[in-house]
């Protein structure tokens, strides 16, 4: 399935604290259009993910997560 009309961010190499201010930023910018995104963590060891979704599950400006 193919997003081409949604914002997305690719994390893929990058590591766990720079995807966590990239995401932020990303949200932080998107979330004034009040649009959905899609983040792009790979799949890899898993780390990146669980971080990503860790910080998404306690992030106010974010709605549902989709795994």
């Amino acid at each position: 399935m193919f997003y081409n009309n949604i914002p997305s961010i690719d994390l893929h190499g990058e590591t766990r604290d720079s995807a966590r201010v990239l995401v932020m930023e990303f949200i932080n910018d998107n979330k004034l259009k009040n649009e959905k995104v899609l983040i792009i963590h790979g799949i890899g060891s898993g780390a990146l993910k669980n971080e990503v979704h860790k910080n998404l599950k306690i992030n106010k400006k974010v709605g549902v997560i989709n795994e």
